[in-house]
């Protein structure tokens, strides 16, 4: 069969991806017996800004001259760059007749505009190196508490911890205002292993030894 009815045969497979893909997408046919006038078909709307009978470009005719296409079939997901600035995401496949190489077909797909979503959205999610997390989007009180635990003890039982260091804690619950919150006295007490005494107690401590900061730094 002649080599150019040959490659018409890939046009209804070429208006099948770009139809599937989308409005990013193109699709070219090209012969190589003319690299000078190589695409024989391009789906609409040219993306590349190509037409039909227009050369080979640069890259597919290094791909030829290698004889890359002795090693596989085809080459993927590799980066162009269009004359009107477009970034594509280009795969091409080698078509051959009884061993021979005879066209190509390539699609390409127009990933500026996600890179350029990439970039901003990199923008956005930029954290300096030494940043920590001010702010926990807690579900409950419970969990609030548990938090706070958390930061001063990588051990799964409180039982562990001595008594300054739940003091150490309810001191924190205290200066985090999780005691302006109703039932908070009751979780903190459940949660340490304490009675609600103890921990009003605690509190106390806590407060005394604010004041007593505060007075130190005012003389």
């Amino acid at each position: 069969m002649d080599s150019k009815k040959i490659l018409m045969q890939y046009i209804p497979m070429a208006e099948f991806i770009s139809k599937t893909v989308g409005s990013y997408c193109e699709v070219v046919i090209s012969d190589l017996s003319n690299a000078e006038q190589s695409i024989l078909y391009i789906t609409e709307p040219s993306l590349t800004g190509r037409k039909v009978g227009g050369p080979i470009t640069d890259y597919a005719l290094e791909l030829v001259s290698n004889h890359d296409y002795h090693n596989e079939p085809y080459v993927c997901n590799y980066i162009g760059k269009g004359n009107n600035g477009k970034t594509f995401r280009s795969s091409t496949y080698f078509i051959t007749n009884e061993g021979k190489l005879i066209g190509l077909f390539c699609v390409n797909i127009d990933i500026s505009g996600l890179l350029k979503a990439k970039d901003l959205i990199s923008e956005f999610l930029t954290i300096p190196q030494d940043e920590y997390i001010r702010e926990n989007f807690n579900l409950s009180l419970e969990d609030m508490t548990n938090n706070i635990i958390q930061e001063h003890t990588k051990s799964n039982s409180v039982d562990q911890l001595s008594v300054q260091e739940k003091q150490d804690i309810v001191a924190e619950m205290q200066a985090k205002g999780l005691f302006l919150m109703k039932g908070a006295v009751m979780v903190a007490a459940e949660a340490l292993n304490v009675s609600e005494q103890s921990i009003y107690r605690y509190i106390k401590n806590s407060k005394r030894k604010l004041r007593e900061n505060e007075n130190e730094n005012g003389n």
